[in-house]
């Protein structure tokens, strides 16, 4: 089947999730979770076996590593809240947010450490589908794999109900099924005609967004705000200072990333380090370095803020 076809099909069923946002994780989590758990133990058991042992090696690619798994785990953090908020208690949010999604990312990434083990076992990858061929190896590997390929879906349907609750907070009077659909159109389109292939570039960009935002609200809630006083109703004020530590991370997430992007957005971030003669030390990567500016900023005009409400 040609690959248009199957952006449509996955097109259409993940707006249909989304229209329907509830009754489709009440569907996921009774039959394909379940299906995701067994495939995971499959593929755990016979990876485990088969692993070579680990010799030799570097430490060259961690930086950029780490700045991919942070971008990859943060970049949920939005959706995770809009989940979280259906919770009947904190208690019950926290343990599905680390139940649910925390562990089950660890045990993700730990198996797809195991497979890029497996498919570059001279150290080196055939090519970027590689990785794929110990999954399908293994008996019944095709089955349990197609499994994990169709929960697939339900990350594009998360990513358009996150995209759709975000929009709703600017425009709540916009019926939620119309977001929706506008925004699996735009998806689809994008998805026609853009690289599939760069996704260590889209982990880039997104970890410079989502990474300092992350940081910003941390401090804001937890430090400066100590869990209390956030207001969250439809009038709530505009607090556009808070975009200053976000703006700064996410110069600051460029400045120590060593993950490579485009040509020219890359130059044009060398040429800001040449003109503030920073020099990127080896150590460095662009999550920490996004992260503590964001969270440092932060932190300065909520105590700037505060001396400023005292002394009226």
């Amino acid at each position: 089947m040609p690959y248009q076809v199957w952006v449509l099909v996955a097109g259409v069923l993940t707006a249909a999730l989304t229209v329907w946002p509830l009754g489709s994780i009440r569907l996921l989590r009774r039959y394909v979770t379940v299906g995701v758990i067994v495939a995971m133990v499959w593929f755990a058991v016979f990876f485990l076996r088969e692993a070579p042992s680990p010799e030799g090696g570097s430490w060259t690619a961690f930086p950029a590593a780490v700045d991919y798994v942070i971008a990859l785990s943060v970049s949920w953090v939005p959706m995770a809240a809009d989940f979280a908020r259906h919770s009947r208690s904190g208690r019950a949010a926290f343990t599905g947010v680390v139940g649910g999604y925390t562990l089950a990312q660890v045990a993700c990434l730990g198996l797809g450490v195991y497979a890029v083990a497996l498919a570059g076992a001279d150290g080196v990858l055939a090519d970027a589908t590689s990785v794929f061929t110990p999954f399908v190896a293994v008996p019944l590997g095709a089955l349990f794999f197609g499994i994990l390929v169709l929960r697939e879906t339900d990350q594009s349907f998360a990513n358009v109900y996150s995209t759709t609750m975000s929009l709703q907070n600017l425009m709540p009077r916009v019926d939620r099924r119309i977001l929706s659909t506008a925004i699996g159109v735009v998806t689809v389109v994008i998805a026609l005609f853009a690289d599939v292939n760069s996704y260590g570039v889209f982990l880039g960009v997104i970890g410079a967004v989502f990474v300092p935002m992350f940081a910003v609200l941390a401090v804001d809630y937890f430090v400066l705000r100590r869990g209390e006083g956030w207001n969250t109703a439809e009038d709530a004020p505009s607090r556009w200072s808070m975009l200053v530590p976000w703006a700064l991370g996410f110069a600051a997430y460029w400045l120590t990333t060593s993950t490579p992007t485009f040509p020219q957005w890359d130059a044009l971030w060398t040429g800001v380090r040449e003109a503030l003669g920073f020099v990127r030390q080896s150590w460095m990567n662009g999550a920490l370095g996004g992260a503590l500016v964001a969270a440092l900023v932060t932190l300065l005009i909520g105590l700037i803020q505060r001396s400023r409400a005292a002394r009226r």
